[in-house]
């Protein structure tokens, strides 16, 4: 039996293996720069579709590999779901090209396999009719790991249909294009900085006049250097203003982290597109192709491609980038909490509650999930009167139904708490919850909104009405004390709806300064010292080394089986199970006795705060106690914000820590 024979161009429509960065070798498709809204690729480069991830990036012709005649070198058995579901998706559109016929994805690698043999004769030489032949068009460098794949430029500028439509793009991969497309015109359109627009920017009157120094960088915006726009503010990570537009945006994309654990947008400019990934794997940061080749150089920038691993500017010694023009500041962690700092202090409830009597709080806990709000109370040793509690997951009720047997009051479905259930309830001191944050993430390609109902996010509606309901139903008398939680990646839309409703602004909080984990989140509520009560970010030195025990991986391995830790700090855990693997897929966070492992579902409880085994009810697997927790807050977090309530307002227990 016969191997087809594929095409030996590169074109539009190729099926290819591409290596970015540090990054393993993963499949994709050469697309049309028009299709996807963005320039015309580089001399000797290619936009390429990934797979499975659904993005684009500008690759070099060496870092492209053709995806049949490089398939037994390149692809790796057993690197993770994601990489598997890409190679099938790969696989699924060559079978469709060559009328292969398959009944399962195991039919489709054992195709692969095997040569890519065709079907039958007659099938060999229609195909071949059909792809043209230009054998030594590619050479393959002969190293172990297949570094590098060279095609002669010459050739490249003489292909004629590199640049135009191919009909071999499949439906779904045009659909994506066409998302990537609608994004880019929209960026485009709001002025957005865009590979198009830097050359603009590089030829912007401020930014001459920065180079010669005859205008400060502060008195610009470092992330458009529009030319009539004014710097509002600095930028919190480094040296340089930045206007009202752009500082909105920044805040919107800043905590937005993708499924590899980096950042889906530049932390300069913080705008997506072509991105240069830090390779630390405590890192998660981006930068655009126009950023680096901007501040740095089109020189450098070449560099940086070429380097693996490279680090970024946060991760290697300061004095080392001193010499370019681009500086970062020493204290961007404190900066950064600055720029969702609220502007106003709640100490007015703190005087109300304190001329009041003292008695055992009343507490609501809407969203309740495995009750991080009642463990909280509990361990700052405040006696509760009666907690109430609105979950319809069954087995995170089973769950706080065992930690806490008897004092949790279930008052079913949110959307079905009416206002007769509420006034049967009152007087109610303290409301907490967070509402689902899938469809605020802006992570989420398949984000709702706030303002579908066919999602979760106008569940935030149904907390406010009943905010809203027990403060008019506790009068003047019985102020409330509200506290509100939802996923810091989330669209400036979306978020300025919440906090006009709430009529203020969040603070941002992240888990880091209290356990070993990066879990940023955006907080909205009234409970005194909020904002005020602690530093969060003092606790972290320049250059994010982090040092004290509490935030180290290692202190919460379980003693006595030879595991360490991989990373200081895991990235935020979540209802997937892959985001417990770090640095794309490729690093696990321990190891055992020299082998890659997870982290143990007691030692991921350590660090979310709660005891051993706190999730260990039932017949509940693994998986389901991993994600009750991804779904949980961080009870060091929320401990800290509480903290204020302890012995002011409401009675305590002796000595609770």
């Amino acid at each position: 039996m016969a191997s087809i024979r594929m095409e030996q161009k590169l074109s539009i429509g190729s099926i290819v293996w591409g290596k970015l960065g540090s990054f393993k070798w993963w499949p994709g498709i050469l697309v049309n720069y028009i299709d996807i809204g963005l320039p015309k690729a580089k001399f000797g480069s290619f936009w390429v579709f990934w797979f499975g991830d659904y993005k684009v990036s500008q690759l070099p012709t060496k870092n492209i590999a053709f995806f049949t005649s490089s398939f037994k070198q390149l692809y790796k058995k057993n690197v993770g779901k994601c990489h598997q579901a890409a190679v099938n998706e790969a696989l699924e559109v060559l079978a469709t090209r060559f009328d292969y016929c398959y009944k399962s994805p195991k039919d489709l690698l054992l195709w692969a396999v095997k040569g890519f043999k065709a079907p039958d004769t007659s099938s060999v030489q229609g195909n071949e009719n059909k792809k043209t032949d230009l054998t030594g068009y590619l050479t393959l460098k002969a190293t172990y790991n297949i570094k590098e794949v060279i095609v002669p430029l010459i050739d490249i500028m003489k292909t004629p249909d590199l640049q135009k439509h191919s009909p071999d793009i499949p439906p779904f991969v045009l659909k994506h294009l066409q998302r990537i497309q609608n994004i880019n015109k929209k960026l485009s359109e709001a002025h957005i900085s865009t590979p198009v627009i830097a050359e603009k920017k590089n030829l912007s009157p401020k930014f001459v006049q920065v180079k010669k120094g005859s205008l400060k960088l502060q008195d610009v915006c470092i992330a458009c250097f529009g030319s009539n726009v004014e710097a509002v503010s600095q930028h919190p990570l480094f040296e340089g203003g930045i206007c009202l537009k752009c500082q909105e945006l920044l805040k919107e994309t800043i905590f937005a982290v993708g499924s590899d654990g980096k950042n889906v947008c530049c932390v300069i400019c913080a705008h997506p597109g072509s991105l240069i990934l830090c390779d630390s794997i405590n890192c998660s940061r981006s930068y655009c192709f126009d950023c680096i080749g901007l501040w740095l150089g089109e020189e450098t920038r070449f560099e940086i491609l070429e380097r693996n691993p490279w680090l970024c500017f946060f991760c290697v010694h300061q004095n080392s980038n001193q010499h370019y023009l681009l500086k970062i500041k020493l204290d961007w962690e404190k900066r950064l909490q600055f720029l969702f700092q609220q502007s106003t202090v709640f100490v007015d409830e703190l005087s109300k509650l304190s001329n009041q009597i003292k008695r055992p709080i009343r507490v609501l806990s809407l969203f309740d999930g495995i009750s991080t709000g009642k463990a909280a109370l509990d361990s700052l040793g405040i006696v509760i009167d009666q907690y109430y509690a609105s979950e319809i997951d069954e087995s995170a009720i089973n769950v706080s139904k065992l930690n806490h047997p008897g004092s949790i009051i279930y008052i079913g479905d949110i959307t079905k708490i009416d206002e007769s259930k509420i006034e049967a309830i009152c007087p109610i001191d303290l409301l907490i919850g967070g509402s689902p944050c899938n469809d605020l993430s802006l992570v989420n390609p398949k984000r709702k909104g706030i303002y579908d109902f066919s999602g979760t996010g106008p569940l935030f509606f149904d907390y406010f009405h009943i905010c809203k309901t027990i403060e008019r139903l506790n009068g003047r008398n019985n102020p409330l004390l509200f506290l509100f939680e939802n996923v810091a990646s989330m669209r400036l839309v979306d978020k300025s709806v919440i906090s006009s409703f709430l009529m203020m602004e969040p603070i941002l909080i992240d888990a880091k300064s209290f356990s070993a984990q990066s879990r940023p989140r955006l907080f909205w509520g009234n409970i005194p010292g909020i904002s005020l009560y602690r530093d969060f970010y003092d606790v972290l030195p320049i250059n994010n080394v982090v040092k004290e025990p509490c935030q180290l991986l290692g202190g919460y391995l379980l003693e006595g089986f030879e595991r360490k830790a991989t990373v200081a700090q895991i990235r935020t855990v979540t209802t997937n199970k892959n985001s417990l693997i770090q640095d794309n897929y490729n690093l696990l966070p321990v190891e055992m006795n020299g082998e890659p492992d997870q982290l143990w579902i007691t030692e991921l409880e350590k660090i979310f705060g709660f005891p051993p085994h706190y999730t260990d009810t039932g017949n509940l697997t693994l998986n389901k106690r991993r994600e009750l927790l991804g779904k949980s807050w961080s009870m060091p977090v929320i401990i800290n914000i509480l903290r204020s309530l302890h012995g002011q307002q409401f009675p305590v227990y002796e000595a609770p820590f």
